[in-house]
């Protein structure tokens, strides 16, 4: 199966599950540096980059404040980050999914994904996805 690493990619992205014949993989759980992968293609999202960090995006600044170096996520980081996704229009529709906080950790969250008129993104329905950015280690 082919293979990319998002080792190094810019902003936070979700990942669609689906058979595509493309495994992606992300080191995630800071220090922890566990591997997670998933098969399906990344739906970007829209985010802002600071003119004093070129190289993480506001979201993934938001995102280290809650998760950094989370090797698992409580109810608090979860209700946290369900907040920071309410508080934009280009991120409103994603929220944790709740079932799988024990699979999730910083830079790995399953979430729940409804369709939006402002998202990037456009015909996939409602899905179970992974949002994924950078780890902190």
């Amino acid at each position: 199966m082919k293979s990319i690493r998002l080792w190094e990619m810019y902003g936070a992205n979700l990942i669609y599950p689906t058979t595509s014949g493309i495994l992606l993989s992300n080191q995630v759980g800071g220090g922890a540096c566990f591997q997670s992968q998933l098969e399906g293609f990344i739906l970007p999202i829209e985010q802002q980059f600071s003119p004093n960090n070129v190289w993480l995006s506001e979201l993934e600044l938001a995102l280290y404040q809650i998760f950094e170096n989370c090797a698992q996520i409580d109810i608090d980081m979860a209700n946290a980050f369900d907040q920071l996704m309410q508080s934009s229009v280009t991120t409103n529709f994603i929220r944790i999914n709740r079932d799988k906080l024990t699979d999730s950790c910083e830079a790995w969250l399953h979430v729940h994904v409804c369709e939006s008129e402002f998202a990037t993104f456009h015909g996939f329905g409602n899905f179970e996805g992974v949002l994924t950015w950078h780890n902190s280690d």
